[in-house]
């Protein structure tokens, strides 16, 4: 809480004990104030379960309590002789404390404010802009994520670059609203120093631009502006990018041999998943880099007539069939703002469109647009030509009726103001009966559901705790206990990761190989990018030899050393590799 808040939050406090002691009639604008507050703080709570960023309710909070503060200073001006006067010092005394407390916002007010070209880095600027300035047609330019940007005016000048460069880019300002903002996010955090990891509930992975320049095409990103020292040295060292542009600190890269296509054949058929999660296993089969050349569609947006089109299922995105498709394809495309046009060589053949998913998206030349990972549109053309038209469907039009319908009402209300109306005395007899029990089963449900949110949020790293100390004592039994409720409380956050890890090393440690070879794998596929995958790799190639299944141990030890040279774990599988070779030509000998 800002110190600038402290007085008004002492009076808001003092305003609720005032109405929960001496409760009157007249305290309902303070009940209202209240029951606000109250909802407000717990959205807080609740927010990171629906997706919204918790942040956003706190200034509401806040909000609503400068107002309680007032709705008691408005009680005692009431019973106060003078009160204008009392009211004017009570003005100035807030205008006194908030200057008082003033810090960086008017330096803020004016930076943000007083436009690009003002800012000395502006001929920076427009030298970056320069280096990419294209078509809204043109591959997109990608961008790392750095407070840096600041320097600009904001950190997020870079989302505008459809404006000040004319090309598309990865982010929006609208983050929530995209179906591909979750792995665009994974992949900022790949190719940036700092990623944001702005979308709740998702892991996010270290900074990689050699595993991430695969992500970056499957988006058709043929540009990168880059600034941090770490980043640009990998962009500078790796023989896919070549410098365009320098001007400290800044460096804009091309990427060679960039296909440039935002309609592309995939190299294999799509493949059906059968999945309840489809959101979480598209991102899972985003951070898998042997995944990305088989799409896949959830199954459940396929309708039982439409299931010609894929033959191939499966029901883990991380094993998938794999069917070559024709590779001499020949694609003409045209982009506009809201319509994408192209012809084909391959009618029939599985066509993804690289721009995001949504169902205003209509389409001619095929029967229907498909969702296709990571947040694409998938078409089969029935014939040479293809076009897909972005319009308005039956939501909107009902939005847009709702809306007038509303302005309408509004207007005749001022042209002819309707007079309150009682309910009947029965509907009233009746609504009242019913109030009590709506309003205790309303309390139940939000009380129920806060109550496992904030388990959820903050249960997971108590139980995680627990279990390191018993872990460390070597209780294991009590360790896996707590590490299963950590598991269960943290969904697919890095401490569920951890505990996951753990759960399986106390079974491998209580003499389990079986068990703690299902944890490590629950590591390996639930979690791909945690910094315990490696070390998983190799105690499931430890457990497999424990239950004398020596080829598959020794092949594990044989992936853990190409996967990760220079590793430490390398050089342990390496070791064990070797034993499991000696014991091999011993046993001939």
């Amino acid at each position: 809480m800002p110190r600038i808040f402290y007085p008004f939050a002492a009076l808001a406090a003092v305003d609720v004990l005032w109405m929960a002691v001496r409760p009157r009639p007249s305290d309902r604008p303070g009940r209202y104030l209240l029951f606000g507050a109250v909802a407000a703080t717990l959205s807080f709570f609740n927010g990171t379960a629906v997706g919204l960023p918790e942040i956003r309710f706190v200034p509401c909070v806040y909000f609503l309590g400068v107002l309680l503060a007032l709705d008691l200073v408005a009680r005692l001006l009431a019973v106060t002789p003078g009160r204008t006067l009392g009211a004017l010092a009570i003005g100035a005394g807030i205008v006194a404390w908030v200057m008082s407390s003033i810090g960086f916002i008017p330096s803020w007010i004016t930076w943000n404010y007083e436009g690009l070209e003002r800012k000395p880095s502006y001929s920076l600027l427009t030298g970056i802009l320069g280096a990419v300035h294209g078509k809204i047609t043109d591959p997109r330019v990608a961008y790392e994520n750095s407070p840096l940007h600041d320097r600009f005016g904001s950190m997020r000048v870079f989302e505008d670059l459809p404006l000040l460069a004319g090309r598309p880019t990865l982010e929006g300002v609208l983050l929530q609203t995209a179906v591909t903002s979750p792995p665009i996010y994974w992949l900022q955090s790949q190719i940036s120093k700092q990623g944001s990891g702005v979308i709740p509930g998702y892991s996010y992975p270290n900074m990689d631009l050699a595993h991430a320049t695969a992500r970056l095409a499957l988006f058709n990103v043929s540009d990168m502006i880059a600034v941090t020292p770490e980043v640009t040295g990998q962009l500078a060292a790796d023989p896919h990018w070549q410098r365009i542009f320098q001007q400290a600190p800044y460096s804009v890269f091309h990427l060679k041999n960039a296909d440039g296509h935002y309609v592309r054949v995939p190299r294999y058929r799509p493949v059906i998943l059968e999945t309840t999660r489809w959101k979480r296993d598209f991102v899972r089969w985003f951070a898998t880099d042997s995944m990305l050349e088989v799409p896949i569609v959830a199954a459940a947006s396929v309708a039982p007539d439409d299931r010609d089109h894929f033959p191939l299922t499966s029901s883990s995105a991380l094993d998938l069939p794999r069917e070559r498709l024709p590779e001499d394809c020949r694609i003409e495309e045209h982009l506009d703002h809201m319509a994408i046009d192209f012809t084909t060589t391959c009618p029939g053949v599985p066509h993804v469109v690289g721009v995001s998913y949504y169902p205003n998206w209509q389409v001619e030349g095929a029967r229907r647009v498909y969702l296709v990972s990571p947040a694409f549109m998938l078409v089969f053309p029935d014939g040479p030509h293809v076009r897909l038209v972005f319009r308005r469907i039956a939501a909107d039009w009902l939005g847009i009726a709702a809306s007038f319908l509303g302005l309408g009402l509004c207007l005749a209300a001022l042209v002819r103001p309707a007079t309150a109306a009682e309910p009947a005395p029965g509907l009233a007899a009746a609504l009242d009966a019913v109030r009590p029990w709506a309003l205790g089963l309303g309390i139940v449900f939000v009380g129920i559901a806060t109550t496992w949110n904030v388990t959820r949020d903050y249960g997971a790293g108590f139980f995680y705790q627990r279990g390191w100390k018993a872990f460390a004592a070597q209780d294991y039994r009590t360790a896996m206990w707590n590490f299963s409720r950590a598991i269960e409380l943290g969904g697919e956050s890095s401490t569920a990761a951890d505990g996951t890890f753990f759960r399986a090393a106390s079974l491998l440690r209580s003499s389990d190989p079986a068990g703690a070879l299902a944890g490590y794998r629950a590591v390996i596929e639930r979690f791909p990018e945690s910094v315990w995958v490696a070390e998983s790799h190799y105690h499931v190639g430890l457990c497999l030899r424990q239950l004398g299944r020596r080829r598959e141990a020794k092949a594990r030890f044989r992936y853990v050393m190409v996967t990760y040279p220079g590793n430490r774990w390398a050089g342990f599988a390496a070791e064990q590799f070797r034993e499991l070779r000696a014991q091999r030509r011993s046993l001939r000998g």
